[in-house]
């Protein structure tokens, strides 16, 4: 996904063992500084909004936890 022709978020891909795991990865609070060091044309949310994005911890199966709530 783009915004002002800059990737956000994309489809992830992993394998593991015999099984490939799909999921989506947003950039939310990532910062120009964290971009740097990467030969990326990104941004996230923070960039964009200018302001610290608050993301309620995501829950897997049986309501186990499966994301900080970083802010």
């Amino acid at each position: 996904v783009l915004v002002k022709k800059k990737k956000i978020s994309g489809v992830l891909i992993e394998s593991k063992e015999n099984h490939l795991v799909i999921g989506i990865g947003i950039n939310v609070n990532e910062t120009h500084d964290d971009f740097k060091t990467m030969d990326l044309n990104a941004t996230s949310m923070f960039i964009e909004m200018h302001q610290a994005q608050r993301m309620p911890a995501c829950r897997g199966p049986r309501g186990r936890p499966t994301l900080d709530d970083r802010v």
